[in-house]
């Protein structure tokens, strides 16, 4: 419920796309969401593969402190 919150009040949502999608077996369920959501997600450097970086919502890799937008 608290997430159902957050995403609601949320001017900008960003998905975080990590290996944790593949761990479990969820790769279908989160290109679905994303498909249909419409929502800007970028991916953490071992998550690259969970997802098409050819999306136009993909917005990069997220590495933290280290990443400038």
């Amino acid at each position: 419920d608290e997430i159902k919150k957050m995403w609601t009040k949320s001017k900008t949502p960003v998905v975080i796309v990590g290996e944790e999608i593949i761990r479990e077996d969820a790769s279908k369920y989160l290109e679905e969401f994303l498909s249909k959501s419409k929502v800007k997600f970028v991916t953490t450097l071992t998550g690259k593969s969970v997802v098409s970086e050819k999306s136009k919502n993909y917005c990069g890799v997220f590495m933290g402190k280290s990443s400038t937008k």
